[in-house]
């Protein structure tokens, strides 16, 4: 059976719908007013809680009557967010219909839409953990399981987006700087954390650092925000060519998008660094490394203390990266770049040469 997607809802969201082009450039793209039932057809939805509901209550009765007719199914696509609020379901005695993943169910439910129509897809991994509670504990408030019946997969876009990455050039390194750390785009509290250690440590002038003006409660620091190294503010969406950074630099601090996360996620910022095959660190969610082990890829335990990665508590997680730091003054970064260099070239290689998009097929075929 042919696998159509719907876009009549691509754009509708005030965030980017970049991902769409990523996943699903190589399917049939249609209207819903064109969809055969013939075909397996998904109407893609991109999840913010900030407009999801505006979006799909906005749509005519006949629009949702065509899903109906059609036997369309409903992709739902989102970067991360918590949509069962696992343990507090299993803690409290709390309404499971305000509970984000039945709230969707809820409305489709409305308007005829069953909960076996729906796909949930996402960039972090973490609902598995969920799923399986889900399927196997009881709520005490009902006294029964109530496992999920949509279908989920977890498969990170930015992996897709880094496979695009083929003709990137990446120059020879010099380390100038050991380490690299820009935080100059959106404010984050972990982020500022990170860079204020940092500057307490007077490590500052021994990396390329970024980080935005923001007040988060240390005047004295604050003082010196903004720091800019180049002049420049989140080169990735520009499309830059970065080597400068990754070439000067020889440990990159992933400065993530989340930091204590319940779901993990990593984006471009430590994508990045696979691409420009420069070792790393993230400043981000509790696991990432081991989300990216499980995807096949290689860290740098043999080399770097990594136990930051599964410690819970942000403060001791970003005190064991700034203690790296520390240990690299010491070290001759030229010489351990040289044996960690089959890591680098197996990082890169898997990223680029994986057939990422398997698991979208496999899980649209489903």
């Amino acid at each position: 059976m042919s696998i159509v997607l719907l876009n009549d809802l691509v754009g509708k969201t005030k965030a980017r719908d970049f991902e769409f082009d990523l996943y699903f450039s190589n399917y049939t793209i249609k209207r819903l007013n064109e969809a055969r039932v013939e075909h397996k057809n998904f109407l893609y939805l991109y999840y913010r809680p900030e407009d999801f509901y505006e979006i799909i209550s906005s749509q005519s009765k006949e629009f949702y009557k065509q899903i109906r007719d059609k036997n369309c199914n409903l992709l739902i696509c989102h970067e991360g967010f918590d949509l069962f609020r696992i343990p507090e379901i299993f803690e409290k005695n709390i309404d499971i219909g305000n509970v984000e993943y039945w709230k969707i169910i809820n409305f489709f439910n409305g308007h005829d839409i069953g909960e076996n129509q729906l796909y949930f897809m996402t960039s972090a991994t973490g609902c598995e953990r969920d799923l399986k509670q889900l399927r196997e504990k009881k709520i005490i408030w009902t006294n029964d399981t109530r496992p999920a019946r949509a279908k989920f997969c977890t498969l990170n876009s930015l992996l897709l987006w880094g496979s695009k990455q083929k003709n990137l050039n990446v120059k020879e390194k010099s380390f100038e700087k050991i380490y690299a750390s820009l935080a100059n785009g959106r404010p984050a509290a972990h982020r500022y954390q990170l860079t204020r250690k940092l500057w307490k440590e007077d490590l500052i002038k021994d990396g390329l650092v970024s980080m935005c003006y923001m007040i988060n409660g240390d005047g004295e620091f604050e003082s010196h925000l903004p720091i800019i190294f180049d002049n420049q503010n989140n080169l990735w969406h520009k499309n830059m060519d970065e080597n400068y950074i990754f070439q000067k630099s020889f440990l990159w601090i992933s400065n993530e998008t989340h930091m204590d996360n319940k779901l993990t996620l990593f984006s471009e910022k430590t994508i990045r660094a696979i691409l420009y095959m420069n070792p790393f660190v993230v400043n981000g969610d509790v696991g990432t490394l081991s989300y990216l082990q499980d995807l096949g890829f290689k860290t740098f335990g043999d080399f770097l203390d990594e136990s930051y990665d599964l410690i819970e508590k942000v403060d001791e997680r970003q005190n064991k990266i700034i203690n790296i730091i520390k240990d690299l003054k010491n070290k001759n970064l030229q010489k351990l770049y040289d044996q960690m260099k089959p890591i680098l070239d197996h990082n890169r290689d898997l990223l680029i040469n994986k057939n990422w998009l398997d698991t979208l097929h496999k899980f649209l075929r489903s």
